[in-house]
């Protein structure tokens, strides 16, 4: 079994629901909203929350509660089955994936192409493609020293946007990024792990060519050793993208 899904949300209707659906929430994900110290991040964590909710009540029963435990690493689990779930959100967009196996989701806005990132984390070959796309793209993969390239300037470059134009090489980015990180959230080890050991770049195989989904199958190794065939989809969107990676 296998299912995921992704919700776009506006302001209006966030405020509008906000008692209903924080009302409908377990106990654990109330308190996941309440932490939330910005508007922003209250309405990302109930609406994941209420999506991800809503689809184990449909799997499981609506009068289940639900309970959450945590890997030492962080991953979330539910208490007392043997479903998986992940979730991710951005601005605007939240999405959700359950599962009798692995499963792992994420979601990007376009428009957010970092090269100090991708010079940093991805592969010879990814960064062929992006260099594909963009022409001063550095050929120098040590024009970043990895001394001086402190944590504060990771945020500042994830936290700004290449502007309104999703260009090509963002999309060649967003796409790899998300690929990435749904391995990582399936396997539960770290996303730069992740980038270090496994190219990606053949997801991007048909990008260009008309295509608006693609798909890929890895062997990917967790924590204890442990090889696990992983499938990764993608798919592509106006404003944002979507990679799930689940056990097969």
């Amino acid at each position: 079994m296998r299912n995921w899904t992704y919700e776009i949300y506006n302001e209006e209707n966030y405020i509008k629901e906000y008692d209903y659906l924080y009302s409908k929430l377990s106990k654990a994900r109330r308190e996941k909203v309440d932490r939330a110290n910005i508007d922003s991040r209250k309405a990302e964590e109930l609406m994941a929350g209420s999506l991800l909710e809503d689809m184990l009540q449909q799997e499981l029963g609506s009068q289940v509660e639900f309970e959450y435990y945590y890997s030492d690493r962080q991953k979330p689990f539910l208490k007392n089955s043997d479903l998986f779930f992940s979730i991710s959100h951005t601005a605007g967009v939240v999405a959700c994936g359950i599962s009798d196996k692995w499963i792992g989701i994420d979601v990007e806005r376009r428009g957010r192409y970092k090269r100090l990132v991708a010079e940093k984390y991805f592969s010879e070959q990814e960064l062929d493609l992006l260099r594909g796309h963009r022409e001063d793209l550095p050929d120098d993969l040590n024009s970043i020293d990895d001394k001086n390239y402190s944590a504060a300037a990771y945020a500042e470059e994830m936290a700004s946007d290449v502007g309104a134009e999703a260009t090509k090489v963002d999309l060649v980015f967003t796409v790899l990024w998300t690929a990435k990180e749904a391995v990582a959230k399936c396997v539960d080890i770290p996303v730069v792990e992740v980038c270090k050991k496994y190219d990606m770049s053949y997801l991007l195989a048909d990008l260009f060519s008309g295509a608006d989904s693609m798909s890929i199958e890895l062997e990917i190794q967790d924590w204890d050793g442990k090889n696990h065939i992983i499938a990764v989809e993608s798919e592509i969107f106006d404003d944002f993208a979507i990679s799930v990676a689940f056990e097969i």
